[in-house]
């Protein structure tokens, strides 16, 4: 996307969360992406959430969410250093965060 995130879309019913090196195509090289997800989720059988976490952590890779959904996972582009200064010249990377960060919106319906 123009603005340096990579999407994908999820039409196809799925439980598992999307990585982009679940797929031998993808359009820009994994290593300039962060570690930071977003996963936009409609369930099938009803109601949507938002997920926000590190999908390089293995244990949040491929977590198993407990219906079937469709949707979009949005992955961020990674920090570039720049050598001489050693200051950030694009968006923040949380990957050396510790811990994942989860927010979600459940729309009853």
């Amino acid at each position: 996307l123009a603005d340096g995130t990579l999407e994908r879309i999820h039409s196809v019913p799925r439980r598992k969360l999307f990585t982009p090196s679940d797929v031998a195509d993808c359009p820009v090289a994994i290593a300039t992406l962060s570690s930071l997800r977003t996963t936009f989720v409609s369930y099938v059988q009803g109601g949507s959430m938002s997920i926000t976490d590190l999908w390089h952590d293995p244990t949040l890779a491929h977590l198993s969410l407990p219906y079937a959904w469709t949707g979009r996972s949005v992955f961020h582009p990674a920090v570039v250093t720049t050598a001489t200064t050693g200051t950030a010249a694009g968006p923040l990377d949380i990957g050396s965060v510790g811990a994942a960060t989860r927010s979600a919106r459940v729309a009853l319906g």
